[in-house]
């Protein structure tokens, strides 16, 4: 999608915390970064930032698309009037996609989890996998998790590298990353082999498969909190 819209003409700024946006009597924008880059000429603008983060950028932001007091109030109530959620994604990298050996190509799966073991709550069909005849490898969403309170969140808190970083790359090169993936991998094994209804394998294909699959070897943890910036 990224990619897409790049090839149309828009500019992607990652890692630019975006801090103020003024707007000019032409109709197009400044943004300034904290790290003192400033783009001019934006006809439009695309903001996908959690609820603290717009706040704060509206806070130091001329508005121009409100005509007084009172609709700049109304702005401002509209933001606050969100309630926000605690989300966390977790996705695993599979150098053979095993899942689609089983023809698990669409659905969701769902293993509720505590303090040590890693909750399940994915999807088949939300990663990226690519073929070359029968091989095939990519991503598996094992994770999309999300409440009010982020007790959802709390397994994956400690795995998280930076408090205010929204992505975590966790590798298998170290201990505890090597760990992480191990017990992902597992509860994965467990769920297919006996908490599944309804499958279209059965418990002996699930076994074959998961006897000659290996572990994950990288996963990416996707984090938004009230101390993320994104």
């Amino acid at each position: 999608m990224m990619r897409k819209l790049v090839d149309q003409g828009a500019c992607f700024f990652p890692r630019h915390e975006l801090k103020s946006i003024s707007h000019h009597a032409d109709g197009t924008n400044s943004l300034s970064f904290t790290n003192g880059v400033v783009s001019s000429n934006v006809p439009q603008l695309i903001l996908n930032v959690p609820q603290r983060s717009l706040l704060k950028i509206l806070r130091k932001s001329d508005i121009p698309f409100v005509d007084g007091v009172q609709e700049e109030a109304e702005l401002y109530d509209a933001a606050h009037s969100v309630q926000t959620e605690v989300v966390t994604k977790l996705y695993l990298y599979y150098d053979d996609a095993w899942w689609y050996k089983l023809n698990l190509f669409n659905g969701d799966f769902d293993l509720p989890g505590d303090a040590q073991e890693m909750l399940l709550k994915g999807r088949y069909h939300d990663g990226h996998v690519e073929c070359t005849g029968n091989d095939c490898h990519g991503f598996l969403l094992a994770v999309y998790a999300h409440d009010f309170g982020g007790n959802k969140a709390q397994f994956f808190r400690r795995y998280q590298r930076d408090r205010p970083e929204p992505v975590t790359i966790i590798s298998n090169t170290d201990t505890e990353g090597a760990a992480f993936l191990k017990h992902a991998h597992n509860r994965l094994k467990e769920y297919h082999l006996y908490e599944a209804q309804n499958t279209s394998y059965t418990g002996f294909e699930a076994q074959q498969v998961f006897d000659t699959s290996s572990e994950p070897t990288f996963a990416v943890l996707a984090t938004w909190n009230t101390g993320t910036f994104a």
